[in-house]
């Protein structure tokens, strides 16, 4: 689920930020290195708030940050764009501190040694192929939506938006599962 909301918004970002937001590729660039400075500097302590729970929880705790990155990109306009992606770059950085880490890691925790090796190589396959085509499956829907000229309130609504509420939505539940899945067992 992790892939699927990730993908159906994250590329389509770049087209985002310099078509209707008027974004400069400097721009874009700087804000994705507050990200990751963000990353960066909370590695270390997703990795020691791991080892005092576990990977469950703290995956848990940086889907929800991943939810709220993608919340405000819902909201990102021509007028606040800027702040709304800088913080979206921040919450990014931080919510994939630990994300990346925690998946690998909980194969280790719930796949036996042996099957180990296999669970991450299918893993890794599966949500590579995952997150292509939810990508390809929402491309159609990217032109559909920019050529209607949506709008709501009066105000316009960019395909971009409406992928990253989904995403919220999709991370939302991604979070749920955890701790169902995981947390609560």
């Amino acid at each position: 689920m992790f892939y699927v909301a990730k993908d159906i918004s994250i590329p389509f970002y770049s087209t985002y930020q310099i078509n209707e937001l008027g974004f400069s590729i400097k721009l874009i660039s700087a804000m994705a290195m507050v990200g990751s400075v963000a990353r960066v500097i909370l590695s270390r302590f997703w990795g020691k708030y791991a080892d005092k729970t576990s990977f469950a929880k703290m995956i848990e705790k940086c889907f929800l940050l991943l939810a709220v990155a993608y919340l405000f990109i819902t909201f990102a306009t021509p007028f606040n764009g800027k702040v709304m992606f800088i913080i979206y770059y921040i919450f990014h950085g931080l919510a994939l501190a630990g994300i990346n880490n925690a998946i690998t890691n909980l194969v280790f925790d719930y796949v036996q040694h042996e099957s180990r090796s296999d669970s991450l190589a299918v893993c890794q396959a599966f949500s590579g192929i995952v997150g292509f085509l939810a990508t390809v499956a929402v491309s159609p829907l990217i032109s559909i939506i920019q050529s209607n000229n949506n709008c709501l309130f009066g105000l316009p609504i960019y395909a971009q938006q409406i992928l990253s509420f989904a995403s919220f939505i999709i991370t939302i539940l991604t979070a749920i599962y955890v701790r169902k899945s995981f947390i609560n067992k």
